[in-house]
C-alpha cells in the first residue's frame, strides 16, 4: 500500500531514487518494530475524517515520515496547499521511531 501511494506521490522509483531510499528505510524500521498495523489503522482514521470533512491532526515521531506522505495522511485544508516531507533532503524523517529507542517503550 505504501509503495502504491508512493507511485502517486513521488512517481516512478527510477525518477526519484532518494525518496524511495527513504521509504525503504522507513518501511524497514516500521516492520522491524512491528508497527505496520498501527499505520494502517491510523490511515483508516485519517480517511474517515477526510470523508467526514473533519480535520485529522498528525502527531508523534512518524507524523512527518515519507511513509505517512505516501499513505496520504496529509490533506488539504481550506484551499491551502498540501504539505508533506521532502525525503530528497537526505535526512531520516523518523528519528524517534528507532529500533535503538524501542527498549524505552
Amino acid at each position: 500500500m505504501t509503495f502504491e501511494g508512493a507511485q502517486v506521490r513521488y512517481g516512478a522509483r527510477a525518477d526519484n531514487p532518494k525518496a524511495y531510499a527513504q521509504l525503504d528505510h522507513e518501511v524497514q524500521v516500521i516492520e522491524q518494530l512491528g508497527f505496520p498495523g498501527c499505520f494502517l489503522v491510523v490511515r483508516d482514521i485519517v480517511r474517515f475524517c477526510r470523508e467526514a470533512n473533519t480535520l485529522a491532526q498528525r502527531r508523534g515521531p512518524a507524523a512527518n515520515s515519507a511513509v505517512c506522505f505516501a499513505l496520504f495522511f496529509y490533506q488539504q485544508v481550506a484551499g491551502l496547499h498540501e504539505i508533506g516531507p521532502a525525503p530528497t533532503a537526505g535526512h531520516r524523517r523518523i528519528p524517534h521511531l528507532s529500533p535503538k529507542r524501542a527498549r524505552h517503550w
